[in-house]
């Protein structure tokens, strides 16, 4: 595992120093590990998969990818990996600032634009508002039916 560990803080190209400070020991520390003298402890092994997203499998075993791949991502961390100009930064969050409704129209502008002949069908503007219409009458029947449910378990004026 000794070696793997280096592996790691090479391919981050950071220095014994720079690494063991990231996980809370000392430049000595890391030295040892790398050079095989002390072995990494449980709680040292987890730390270090959880902060550079390593996979613990490959650490012990060498098999599969050095790295896990999350599901989620952040903005910047997305700019920073694929070098990302300040302007086009601003756009994505320009993106996102816009209105759900206006960006599901954006989009299909875009799809009829751009992906003829994409294999994915571009939704129907008038069946995304039959679907926000539903959604809107659901979540009314259902307040009804909130609000029907805590009337009939008041006690009955008449009765009092």
């Amino acid at each position: 595992m000794y070696h793997r560990i280096r592996e790691i803080r090479k391919h981050l190209d950071l220095s014994q120093r720079e690494f063991g400070e990231k996980l809370g020991v000392s430049r000595d520390v890391m030295a040892n590990i790398e050079n095989n003298r002390v072995e990494p402890s449980e709680l040292f092994v987890n730390y270090l998969c959880s902060t550079f997203n390593v996979s613990e499998s490959w650490l012990r075993t060498g098999e599969g990818d050095m790295f896990v791949h999350p599901d989620t991502f952040t903005l910047d961390e997305y700019a920073r990996e694929n070098e990302l100009s300040a302007l086009e930064i601003k756009l994505f969050k320009a993106y996102l600032e816009i209105p759900h409704e206006m960006r599901a129209t954006l989009l299909d502008r875009l799809k009829e634009t751009f992906c003829a002949d994409c294999k994915f069908r571009v939704e129907d503007s008038r069946e995304r508002e039959i679907d926000r219409e539903v959604s809107s009458y659901r979540s009314e029947l259902e307040d009804e039916k909130g609000d029907t449910v805590k009337s009939s378990a008041l006690p009955n004026a008449k009765e009092a």
